[in-house]
């Protein structure tokens, strides 16, 4: 087989296979899908039925009222009095007598005194809360209509 010969049987076989996909495709102009028809088992058998089944696309437009909670965060002021400690440092003047030579010798101390306080404080909690909305859903089905129709 030529490379001639051989390309031109691939070019036909891709347009083949081409057509076949887009007679599958292919929808009518109020965009519903072709109607597909399928020949009745008994016709097949006998000559004297020519009935064929023909199986349509019905779509169906519903509406549902649905609930649904979505969580919806509230800010909420809040004050607290908290205690808490703190060491205080206290200095003394102490004095004392050098026994050796009797002078007065006089030296600071440092002392670590705990001390209680108080203090107001405020702070913003965000509780989530659970809020109710209703809507109405329009969706659409498709149901398929079997109808015999005669040749």
């Amino acid at each position: 087989m030529t490379d001639k010969h051989w390309i031109a049987t691939s070019i036909a076989g891709l347009i083949l296979l081409l057509a076949i996909l887009a007679a599958c495709f292919v929808r009518t102009s109020d965009g519903t899908p072709v109607t597909t028809a399928t020949q009745n088992t008994t016709s097949q058998r006998s000559e004297s039925s020519d009935t064929y089944n023909v199986k349509r696309p019905v779509r169906e437009t519903h509406t549902k009222d649905v609930t649904y909670t979505v969580m919806t965060p509230v800010r909420e002021q809040r004050t607290r009095t908290i205690s808490y400690t703190v060491m205080t440092v206290v200095r003394e003047d102490r004095t004392k007598i050098d026994p050796i030579t009797g002078d007065e010798i006089t030296y600071t101390v440092a002392r670590h005194v705990p001390e209680q306080r108080e203090k107001t404080i405020q702070y913003v909690v965000k509780n989530m809360v659970p809020v109710q909305h209703q809507k109405t859903v329009e969706y659409q089905t498709v149901r398929f209509e079997t109808t015999q129709v005669s040749r």
